[in-house]
This record gives C-alpha cells, sequence and structure tokens, in this order.
C-alpha cells in the first residue's frame, strides 16, 4: 500500500508552504520495516519532467528479501521548478520519524 495519498505530487519552488510529508502517512508502512536498513534512491530532475523517488528495506533475517516500502513521482506546476530543498526536508522527516 502506497503511503502517499497520490502517485504524482505536483510541488514546485513556489509552493512555499507545502512539503512532501504533507501527503505522506508514515502509518501504511510496517513498523518492522522500518527496523530495518532503508536504501532510497532519487532520480531527479528539474522541470518539464518528474523527480522519481523510491525506497526499499532490506531484511533484517534474510538480506535477499526486499521490502517495496514507496515510489512517488515528483512534478513541477507549470512554469515552476522542482525545489530540491523539499526532498532533503523529505529524507530528514524520515530519518525524524
Amino acid at each position: 500500500m502506497n503511503p502517499f495519498s497520490t502517485d504524482i505530487l505536483i510541488v514546485g519552488l513556489r509552493n512555499k508552504d507545502v512539503e512532501y510529508k504533507d501527503y505522506f502517512d508514515v502509518k501504511k508502512i510496517p513498523v518492522e520495516y522500518t527496523q530495518e536498513e532503508i536504501y532510497m534512491h532519487i532520480d531527479t530532475s528539474k522541470s518539464k519532467d518528474r523527480t522519481g523517488i523510491s525506497a526499499v528495506s532490506q531484511s533484517s533475517t534474510n538480506p535477499e528479501e526486499i521490502h517495496h516500502l514507496f515510489t512517488v513521482y515528483i512534478q513541477a506546476p507549470k512554469n515552476d521548478q522542482i525545489c530540491f530543498a523539499k526532498h532533503e526536508n523529505f529524507i530528514f522527516y524520515l530519518y525524524d520519524t
């Protein structure tokens, strides 16, 4: 189950008060997965494209077992750009949560 309320977030530099965490429900990720090693990949873009963010965890009992945590796409609104600081804010939010 996707912890994001939508697969594509339309968020850019001009949405100063909007963060990715506003669309994210951490309770949809099984607690045991949050205790494992978590790996995240961000495929960045600036405009006219989508940034992709995915995260998986590796089972602590079986290293060959991978759990998909989420995938989300970030798209800038028309005539706007992706805000890289929001990527960083989201990573710190996940770490703190």
